[in-house]
């Protein structure tokens, strides 16, 4: 009797172990944006030089590969053999072009419970491996935002993906000559409104982009994990 209470003793502690464990775990999860870079910690400038160099890399061999402008409609091609229309000036006119690549997002993540702003996307666009790392390239817009000030770079991704401080390679495709590589700062944009943004940059980068409000663009990110998505 007494060797049977001692074994059910045991057990119960066990399991009352387990459960805690499973408790503390479940609590410790990131809730919010905010919460989860804070875990996710901050990229060192020496990490920030290692992935932009490999993304610099990436974006020279698009650039290659397209150095024109990507494919346009038959109307806007139409126009710019008649002069009437000038693709190195990235007007805000022509941001909205149909029929070039867009990576939209129509379904959604919400990445953080307790956060109703964190709508991300999923992994869209073309996906790259070198040793093992992945590297994302994706199409659509960039937007002009104000939350971190002129130097603020949002993405929606995890945090976890993509950390605080991390480069964002963004070329822009209306004007091809110019590129810039932003840190990033923020989540977004919102995916559950903005399905067809990539990226938000403050007033600072945009100017760097020589863009003027909505352009069109291409961005390159490492993903540290993914296999959540």
């Amino acid at each position: 009797m007494q060797m049977n209470f001692r074994k059910y003793l045991a057990l119960s502690l066990t399991l009352a172990g387990l459960i805690a464990n499973s408790l503390s775990v479940y609590a410790a999860e990131p809730t919010t944006s905010e919460e989860a870079k804070m875990v996710a910690g901050e990229a060192t400038p020496a990490e920030f030089q290692k992935i932009n160099d490999q993304l610099t890399k990436l974006d020279q061999q698009y650039y290659l590969k397209d150095h024109e402008n990507v494919k346009r409609p038959a109307n806007v091609l139409k126009s710019l053999s008649e002069n009437k229309l000038d693709l190195r000036t990235a007007p805000d006119s022509i941001a909205k072009i149909s029929g070039v690549r867009v990576d939209t997002e129509y379904n959604p993540i919400l990445m953080y419970a307790s956060d109703p702003n964190s709508w991300g996307r999923h992994l869209l666009g073309d996906k790259d491996t070198s040793g093992g790392t992945l590297y994302l390239t994706t199409y659509g817009y960039v937007s002009t935002f104000t939350d971190n000030g002129s130097t603020g770079c949002a993405v929606p991704y995890y945090w976890s993906d993509v950390k605080k401080g991390d480069p964002v390679r963004i070329r822009n495709l209306e004007n091809q000559t110019y590129a810039i590589s932003a840190g990033r700062t923020d989540f977004g944009p919102n995916q559950k409104y903005y399905g067809d943004r990539i990226v938000d940059l403050g007033s600072y980068w945009n100017t760097q982009l020589h863009g003027n409000g909505m352009n069109y663009v291409r961005t390159y990110i490492q993903i540290l994990g993914g296999n959540h998505y």
